[in-house]
């Protein structure tokens, strides 16, 4: 597990505005006016919001920077999370139970060829796709080898799943994990 790139207090406050961000969208479908201001949550940055209830799987949501605040981008994936049509949206009852986990995106890292990919630590993105990123979870859980999981970051992409083999850029990147404390 890697070391996060923010002081505990900022990883705080980054679990705390995706949990607002959470609540204010289950129960209004809108977002919250939030602003913050420590450095380090300020920063562009991309991540992945997780969300599980009940020891379940309940959402995820991810994308590479776009230039804005990362407190802002985590705050927007929690809600698009929380309407992850794979597992159908959160309840207000589930809030409760609900945990949050970000993983922050570390520097990219083109792909020159599948032996550039460590399963279950490199997470994979499209460069020209902002939202065509896969976490290094992904790869463990759907049993991929580096070959697949770079078929599987392509069809992301809504690109032919051999697109990496001619010439479409393909990036690695460590995540960053933080979790929401009990």
């Amino acid at each position: 597990m890697n070391p996060s790139p923010l002081t505990p207090s900022e990883e705080r406050l980054l679990i705390a505005a995706a949990r607002v961000a959470l609540q204010t969208w289950v129960r209004t479908s809108r977002m919250p006016d939030l602003e913050l201001s420590s450095a380090g949550v300020t920063e562009p940055g991309g991540a992945f919001v997780t969300l599980t209830a009940f020891g379940q799987l309940r959402g995820c949501a991810g994308s590479m920077s776009t230039g804005r605040a990362l407190y802002r981008m985590v705050m927007d994936l929690a809600a698009a999370a929380a309407d992850d049509a794979r597992y159908g949206p959160i309840e207000a009852e589930e809030l409760h139970q609900a945990r949050i986990e970000v993983a922050l995106i570390g520097p990219l890292n083109l792909v020159l060829s599948p032996a550039d990919i460590r399963i279950g630590e490199s997470g994979l993105a499209v460069q020209a796709h902002p939202h065509a990123v896969l976490p290094p979870e992904a790869a463990v859980q759907n049993g991929w080898s580096a070959e697949d999981f770079l078929n599987a970051i392509c069809v992301r992409a809504d690109l032919p799943a051999d697109a990496w083999q001619h010439g479409v850029a393909v990036s690695r990147f460590a995540t960053y994990p933080i979790r929401e404390q009990d």
